[in-house]
């Protein structure tokens, strides 16, 4: 069962220095048990489908997230998007996704339909972009959140980084806030 986390800690996390994000929904499933990635090792194969970096070809765009992602606090959780061995878990990071886009219906897609997944419109003309953050458990959402973030106006673009990584603590939180600590581990 999803549920959706208070707006509040959403709030908060907007209010950081380098952070210009604005996350409006964070969902997270009452089986999860921070860290259980771990299991499989450090690494998590990762998805990123467009990018907040307009004029950057896609492979330095994912590069760029992924390099921003790594910084964000989670020393032993590496990101990549090479496959890891048989571990279930993979992370999406899909900018400006096309409305109705949901993340569960994120979790369920294979690799081949991430790749082909359209992004939608330009950024809007506040510069801002939107995406959609998912952690999944093989086809089962985990953590994620939705919201948007600014573009980029330069490289290593200080607030654009707050934001990937404000959007990841929400996918990978310290205390599940659905059912806090203790939960059963996942089947």
């Amino acid at each position: 069962m999803n549920r959706s986390a208070p707006l509040v800690l959403a709030l908060a996390l907007t209010a950081c220095a380098d952070n210009q994000s604005f996350i409006g929904i964070t969902t997270y499933d009452s089986s999860y048990i921070p860290g259980e990635h771990e299991l499989y090792g450090p690494t998590i194969q990762t998805f990123v489908r467009g990018g907040p970096f307009p004029g950057i070809e896609p492979t330095a765009s994912t590069a760029a997230v992924l390099a921003d992602m790594q910084d964000g606090g989670f020393p032993l959780t590496y990101f990549t998007t090479e496959t890891v061995g048989r571990s279930p878990y993979r992370v999406l990071m899909v900018f400006a996704p096309t409305p109705g886009t949901g993340l569960d219906q994120l979790c369920d897609m294979d690799a081949h339909n991430i790749a082909t997944l359209p992004v939608a419109a330009a950024p809007t003309p506040d510069g801002r972009i939107g995406l959609a953050a998912a952690f999944c458990r093989a086809d089962k959402l985990m953590g994620g959140a939705t919201g948007t973030l600014p573009v980029a106006v330069a490289a290593n673009d200080a607030a654009v980084k707050g934001s990937i990584q404000a959007f990841v603590r929400q996918m990978f939180p310290a205390t599940n806030p659905t059912v806090g600590q203790g939960s059963d581990p996942p089947n």
